[in-house]
């Protein structure tokens, strides 16, 4: 009688390691991303109120699954079914557009069974740096006066201002060529004088 029921415990041990994950329950992974265009995408209970976050979910078989996303005034609001392939990382984007705490929680389409939650907090970005004062300049004995330009080189650089600002009015070809000359000459008055 002992050997037949060590058989018998034997017998369903080995059956129990034979059976397929499936029948023990499939396993399933869920989270949010902040960017929902990223190939990895990584993990992550706070985003920017200026990223794109995601809810992502990936299950050992093929299932069809909801997302729902609860906004920090309690709005909730769910996707339509999503089949996903097994192994494969699926996305849906979530419309976050305000700060705050939000909620996703995944379920199983056909039974509505609960099958992961995440909490994730959208944050307003940080307040930019506020104004450098201006330096202070290090403190510097005045240097002596310089004596200024002579009247003669003051005359002299009045008067290229004045030819060349008649120079750019000028229309005619016989007009511009006698106020180059004239120009010209105030400028070396000016190279000689100052």
């Amino acid at each position: 009688m002992r050997r037949v029921f060590f058989g018998l415990l034997l017998a369903a041990a080995a059956t129990l390691v034979i059976l397929p994950a499936a029948a023990l329950g499939a396993e399933y992974e869920s989270f949010v991303g902040c960017d929902e265009l990223a190939e990895n995408p990584v993990p992550s209970h706070e985003c920017a109120i200026s990223d794109s976050p995601a809810a992502y979910f990936a299950s050992d078989e093929e299932v069809e699954y909801e997302v729902c996303l609860e906004y920090p005034d309690t709005y909730f609001i769910c996707s339509e079914p999503q089949a996903v392939e097994a192994e494969v990382l699926d996305g849906i984007s979530l419309p976050t557009d305000e700060s705050g705490l939000y909620h996703v929680y995944w379920y199983l389409a056909e039974t509505e069974t609960e099958i992961g939650s995440w909490a994730f907090e959208m944050k307003l970005p940080p307040p930019p740096p506020p104004p450098t004062p201006p330096a202070v300049p290090a403190p510097t004995s005045t240097p002596a006066p310089v004596a200024g330009p002579s009247a003669a080189c003051v005359t002299a650089k009045k008067r290229v201002r004045r030819l060349s600002g008649r120079l750019h009015k000028a229309h005619g070809h016989k007009q511009k060529a006698k106020i180059r000359r004239s120009l010209k000459k105030a400028r070396a008055a000016v190279k000689r004088l100052c």
